[in-house]
């Protein structure tokens, strides 16, 4: 069977329940869970991106389940660092793009909401854990976040 086409599985290398991708691209030996929050954020080469990965109770070591991207306005620092310009995904998805180059991408979303001036995409089918949500501003994508939902 074949994977819908809004269906993403990775940030610049980094892949959804792949810890050997994680250790590839951060570094092997670590554990990067902050258990405080189940989860880890990396910031892209000039800081002005973050990426949260976020981790399910009952995974092993640095299998991270879902991936949200968004611009870093709160200039959080953190060690953990992805020197690319931007933060990407394998179907081309990154910050800044338009709802139409997002379509173009992915598909017709299958619901559109909006909250507190936010146009809001989502993908999802049911009976599959996983989900995808895309946030405009303005037109552009502000934020995108995507992974399999916590049963």
């Amino acid at each position: 069977m074949t994977a819908p086409k809004y269906r993403d599985n990775g940030v610049n290398g980094i892949k959804l329940r792949d810890p050997k991708t994680v250790a590839k691209v951060l570094g092997d030996g670590i554990n990067y869970l902050d258990k405080d929050d189940d989860e880890k954020e990396v910031v892209n080469g000039d800081a002005k991106q973050l990426l949260t990965m976020i981790f399910h109770p009952g995974g092993t070591i640095n299998e991270f389940c879902e991936f949200r991207v968004s611009y870093n306005t709160e200039n959080l620092k953190t060690k953990c660092k992805i020197d690319d310009k931007d933060f990407i995904t394998e179907r081309k998805i990154k910050l800044g793009l338009t709802e139409q180059q997002v379509k173009n991408k992915l598909g017709t979303p299958s619901e559109i909401t909006t909250d507190k001036g936010l146009i809001i995409w989502r993908y999802e089918k049911k009976d599959d854990l996983y989900f995808g949500r895309y946030d405009f501003k303005d037109g552009r994508l502000i934020q995108f976040w995507f992974g399999e939902e916590y049963p």
